[in-house]
């Protein structure tokens, strides 16, 4: 069964990190921001901690993968979307184009499994404030140069994009209407203040990976999913992987087999019929399990409570 306090704060410490993943692709705001800075549409796929043991360094997984989704038949969208402007003809013409894609993602337009022409991914890292003072905030030397080593492996591996992501936790705000709202975003606001330092020191000027960080508030009654206070902010842009299309052949030998496990991994499972398609790669629930992103079977699932707050 799912878990029943699912704030991030109130994770156990081995698996913090994970359900915080989780948590920032269930909130649509945090899933513009992070797709956006990896250069990703919204028309998706993902793949959260897909292993990469195989890799020899560092990471041993890939927190965040992903890439672009495309139609099987491109021709299929111009009778759809008239079929739709027929039913809706009043409809504002994005709108037709978002039911017309809809439709066509239920009739299994999706091309699958996907093509592996960018590949963009992200390494996540979890702090969190608990009255007014940061906890596992990766502040050491050490934790310095292991986050390094991470991130630049995520170059190595031939991703098109590579980001850091950290996301800083807070306790739940009480108080009434509007005002516990104001609270959990100061709360939020003065955690991001309080890690400046720590954050501006995390990467080397000149990686080319990007940096975004979420602080995330919460209110009483509910996780950051549905009773967040979501301020982000972008510490630098990710640019292009120099070693994409360098002449280092390790790295490009790196790139094509990456590719060719996520094929392979991505062809087992089930062509998706929404967007987008999001896969976790679950060893809580089993070594090699796999599973939508809110399985209620997987112990990281929140509980939703049916009952009126």
């Amino acid at each position: 069964m799912g878990n029943e306090h699912s704030y991030i704060i109130e994770a156990d410490r081995n698996v913090r990190e994970r359900h915080s993943v989780r948590q920032l692709f269930r909130i649509i705001l945090c899933q513009e921001k992070l797709f956006g800075a990896l250069g990703v549409p919204f028309f998706s796929w993902w793949v959260l901690d897909f292993d990469t043991q195989w890799f020899g360094r560092k990471p041993g997984d890939i927190d965040i993968l992903g890439g672009v989704l495309s139609w099987r038949d491109e021709g299929v969208f111009t009778a759809v979307r008239g079929r739709v402007a027929q039913q809706y003809p009043n409809v504002p013409g994005p709108l037709l184009d978002h039911e017309a894609f809809r439709i066509m993602a239920q009739e299994d337009q999706i091309e699958w499994p996907p093509r592996m022409e960018y590949l963009a991914g992200a390494e996540v890292k979890c702090a969190f404030f608990r009255d007014l003072q940061p906890y596992s905030a990766k502040h050491t030397d050490e934790d310095r140069v292991s986050i390094r080593e991470q991130v630049e492996g995520l170059l190595l591996l031939g991703l098109d994009r590579a980001l850091l992501v950290d996301v800083i936790a807070n306790e739940p705000a009480t108080g009434h209407d509007g005002a516990a709202w104001m609270q959990a975003a100061a709360i939020a606001s003065a955690s991001l203040t309080a890690m400046t330092g720590v954050l501006n020191a995390r990467l080397p000027q000149e990686s080319p990976a990007g940096h975004l960080v979420f602080p995330i508030g919460t209110v009483i009654g509910g996780d950051e999913a549905i009773r967040g206070a979501l301020p982000h902010q972008i510490l630098r842009d990710a640019r292009a992987n120099p070693h994409r299309h360098s002449d280092d052949d390790s790295t490009q030998k790196h790139r094509r087999k990456l590719a060719s496990k996520v094929n392979a991994f991505l062809s087992k499972q089930p062509r998706p019929r929404a967007y987008p398609a999001v896969f976790v790669c679950c060893n809580i629930c089993h070594p090699e399990g796999v599973h939508a992103l809110d399985d209620p079977a997987c112990p990281l699932t929140p509980q939703r409570s049916t009952e009126p707050s």
